[in-house]
């Protein structure tokens, strides 16, 4: 530094020369910054950051399920369109009525088994 120049005069920033105008600018600021801080407060803990994102995830859960039933749907209207053509049951030659006992899972009676091949011939 050079000593040689004017010196400045730096007293009229000092904030001690006037204190309640210092309290007025602190008050001020912390208005001013209050819904921040507050924000900032509540996302502190856990249960804060999980709160901030109910709304994403909700619409994540939403937009998951829709798609989700709509794979469904599609899935079950496949499945009946291979319900309703010829298995491979029938094409190997099997009686119809046989076919429908195993997809079923449906146990006949000895007769109705006994009657089922005996037309079958």
């Amino acid at each position: 530094m050079n000593d040689n120049g004017p010196s400045l005069n730096l007293t009229p920033l000092d904030p001690g020369n006037d204190p309640d105008r210092l309290d007025r600018a602190v008050a001020s600021i912390m208005e001013a910054v209050d819904d921040q801080l507050t924000a900032r407060r509540y996302r502190r803990n856990a249960l804060g950051q999980v709160a901030g994102w109910w709304r994403p995830l909700l619409a994540a859960a939403v937009v998951t399920g829709i798609i989700s039933v709509a794979t469904l749907a599609s899935i079950g209207a496949q499945v009946q369109n291979a319900e309703e053509e010829t298995g491979l049951a029938e094409a190997i030659g099997m009686p119809e009525q046989i076919a429908q006992w195993v997809r079923s899972d449906e146990t006949p009676e000895p007769a109705e088994l006994l009657l089922t091949l005996e037309d079958d011939r």
